[in-house]
């Protein structure tokens, strides 16, 4: 898991390859929250991304 503010990228610490695609076109957090559930990759892209709704549970709760 990498932890860091959307807003911030530079100060996240990210792995350069992850900072380039948070930062290309298309990639902002107002952007990505507009698309609808699914799996996405970009031309020519060799990674994918995917979207989704997650929620937590108490730990009682949860199976993993």
């Amino acid at each position: 898991m990498i932890a860091g503010n959307l807003q911030h990228l530079p100060l996240a610490t990210l792995p350069a390859p992850l900072l380039a695609i948070l930062s290309s076109p298309g990639m902002t957090l107002d952007e990505l929250n507009a698309k609808p559930e699914g799996k996405y990759q970009p031309e020519e892209a060799d990674w994918f991304y995917s979207i989704g709704t997650v929620s937590t549970a108490p730990q009682a709760e949860r199976h993993t």
